[in-house]
């Protein structure tokens, strides 16, 4: 697994406060929130282009993964 980060960007607003993590592998991505550090769903949403080694930010808080593959940057 690849951790990610709490998505607070403004593209997507239906996964406001959402944590984005993505499977290295399988190059899945999914979403999970909780309440009370009680999990409530987790939800695939979306397949990256290459294996995932790291979520990041860029500066207007828009969620970029990196790929191993090929070191691409993709939102």
């Amino acid at each position: 697994m690849t951790g990610g980060e709490v998505y607070r960007g403004k593209k997507a607003p239906q996964l406001e406060g959402w944590y984005i993590f993505a499977d290295h592998e399988s190059r899945r991505v999914w979403a999970l929130t909780q309440t009370d550090r009680t999990l409530d769903r987790v939800v695939e949403i979306g397949r990256a282009p290459g294996r995932v080694t790291a979520i990041t930010r860029d500066g207007e808080g828009e969620l970029q993964v990196v790929g191993f593959d090929d070191g691409m940057i993709q939102r």
